[in-house]
C-alpha cells in the first residue's frame, strides 16, 4: 500500500469520526409568540450556562412568532455529552431578564427537565449523552 493511499485512509477514518450529526431537540411549554426562544448547548460543566458564546458548543435563537405551544429542531453536533439551558427572552433584549436575587423573570428550561434548588440547575443534572441511539432529546420552560 502506498503512503497516499495509507494518508487518503487515515483522513476518511479520522473525518468520519468528527462528523456533526443532528440532534432532534423538542422544547415544550411555550406559552407566548413574543419574542426569542434561545437555545444554549454546552459539553462541559465549566462553562456550563456561561453567556460567552466561545463557551457554547452552539446557540440557536428561534423567533417565537409561530412557536406557540411546542417546537421541534435539529442542531448539528457531535456525537458526545451535552447539556442544554433554554429561555423565552419574551422583550426579544438579547438576555434573560431576572429579579435583584437572580430568579428569572421569563420563562427558562433545561436538558432532563433539571431543575434548580437554590440557584441554577447542576451540569450533572442536565447532561445527557448524544449518539446513535439516542438522538433527540426533549424539555420544557417553565415560568419559576
Amino acid at each position: 500500500m502506498t503512503l497516499k493511499r495509507m494518508l487518503l485512509i487515515a483522513t476518511t477514518v479520522f473525518v468520519g469520526n468528527v462528523m456533526a450529526e443532528p440532534l432532534t431537540v423538542t422544547i415544550d411549554g411555550i406559552k407566548s409568540n413574543q419574542g426569542n426562544i434561545v437555545v444554549q448547548f454546552y459539553d462541559n460543566k465549566k462553562d456550563w450556562m456561561e453567556e460567552d458564546l466561545e463557551r457554547m458548543v452552539h446557540k440557536k435563537v428561534l423567533s417565537a412568532a409561530d412557536l406557540q405551544g411546542t417546537t421541534t429542531f435539529d442542531v448539528e453536533l457531535n456525537y458526545g455529552e451535552y447539556a442544554i439551558y433554554v429561555y423565552h427572552d419574551k422583550d426579544a433584549n438579547g438576555e434573560l431578564n431576572s429579579n435583584w436575587i437572580g430568579i428569572p423573570r421569563e420563562p427558562v428550561g433545561c436538558s432532563n427537565n433539571a431543575k434548580g434548588s437554590m440557584g441554577p440547575p447542576k451540569y450533572k443534572d442536565a447532561k445527557f449523552s448524544f449518539n446513535a441511539e439516542q438522538n433527540s432529546h426533549s424539555l420544557t420552560i417553565v415560568e419559576l
